[in-house]
């Protein structure tokens, strides 16, 4: 089957920089994923500044509308416009590949999606979902649209009271063979603690810096690892002089996928620390595939599944305190306790967070 993912907002930049979140990353993953399973993948999306090349997957590549550059009028208006002005400058080429089917990830692309209807596109066209980002109009665009789905269960339940149809639920994966059981017999020498993710607000990193500063008052010998990039990073680093935190943190920016795994080896415990909600956080999938333990604020979805199995432990967003005393609980176990912690995500992540398990039900909602 010949399946094209169309995404818009420079999907050509490196995983990990200030570019490129979460969606951008779930669709680096599934063309992988999807051509591993033979199928012919091609990707549409923005022309980066430094754009990457995934093997054996063709990337068209096109000019796009910064949102900085429509009139503000709101983040929502600035987003309509840039996807407008995307989707015709893509509509010829797109609909000369001839797809099977078509993948789209944001609700703004419900009017690509009527624009390749009215030119005679009769494939299915399957709408991946990880937020709302609704607008005027919305409703009747997602008509074009043949099935959706959200990678939560929350999200899906207000997607579906939205556009009046069965929305499911397919979470994001993840790849069981990068991302494997650290095999980590004696306990590493310093006790990290370790978070990836782009340095922007909702990310709550300086929720997680304030919090450690008091950690190192009662152990001394925790660190902290804080790794990406984005507009908070000026802010942040300056909170680690001000915090005078700077013989204990490393910000070392964007890790490449072999020295993420390196940081997860070294790693005493995985901290996703999100102010905003988060539908889902690859990085802490990444991290429980890895057999880490984790702490994540309950604004992280994906984490309430594993804390009920005793995988994971979840504090109130924002509450500094409760993240300290969890921090020092975790550190101050044994690494016996922290490794069995590990070892039950990593089953949960076997039975339902790898390729094998959530991409034959994304195939079947694109028959071709």
């Amino acid at each position: 089957m010949k399946i094209g993912l169309y995404n818009v907002t420079s999907t050509m930049a490196p995983v990990g920089s200030a570019e490129v979140g979460g969606v951008e990353v779930y669709t680096f993953r599934l063309a992988e994923a999807l051509r591993k399973r033979g199928h012919q993948v091609c990707l549409y999306g923005g022309r980066a500044r430094s754009p990457i090349t995934l093997p054996d997957i063709p990337m068209r590549q096109f000019p796009f509308l910064e949102t900085s550059s429509v009139p503000d009028f709101g983040t929502r208006f600035q987003r309509l416009v840039q996807r407008l002005h995307f989707a015709r400058k893509t509509r010829d080429e797109f609909l000369k590949e001839d797809f099977d089917a078509v993948l789209i990830f944001k609700p703004y692309d419900f009017i690509a999606a009527r624009q390749w209807r009215k030119r005679g596109f009769r494939g299915p066209i399957v709408a991946s979902l990880h937020g709302e980002e609704f607008f005027m109009g919305d409703r009747w665009f997602s008509r074009s649209v043949d099935a959706m789905y959200a990678v939560s269960e929350p999200l899906a339940r207000e997607l579906g009271e939205r556009y009046g149809r069965t929305c499911e639920v397919i979470s994001n994966f993840v790849d069981g063979e990068r991302f494997v059981l650290l095999d980590r017999p004696s306990p590493p020498a310093e006790k990290w603690i370790v978070c990836v993710g782009r340095m922007v607000p909702i990310k709550g990193m300086d929720v997680l810096l304030r919090a450690f500063a008091r950690v190192r008052e009662k152990i001394p010998y925790a660190r902290l690892l804080l790794a990406g990039d984005g507009p908070e990073r000026e802010r942040l680093e300056k909170m680690v002089q001000e915090l005078n935190l700077n013989a204990s943190v490393k910000m070392p920016g964007v890790l490449s996928e072999s020295q993420l795994i390196e940081a997860h080896r070294t790693c005493w415990v995985y901290v996703q620390p999100s102010v905003g909600d988060e539908t889902f956080s690859i990085s802490t999938l990444e991290a429980f595939a890895s057999g880490l333990s984790v702490i994540a604020s309950d604004r992280v979805h994906i984490a309430r599944e594993f804390e009920k199995e005793n995988a994971a432990e979840i504090y109130p967003s924002q509450d500094e305190s409760v993240l300290e005393r969890k921090l020092i609980q975790v550190l101050s176990e044994s690494w016996d306790e922290n490794r069995q912690r590990g070892k039950r995500a990593r089953v949960i992540v076997d039975i339902k967070y790898v390729a094998d398990a959530v991409l034959p039900r994304i195939e079947k909602l694109c028959p071709g």
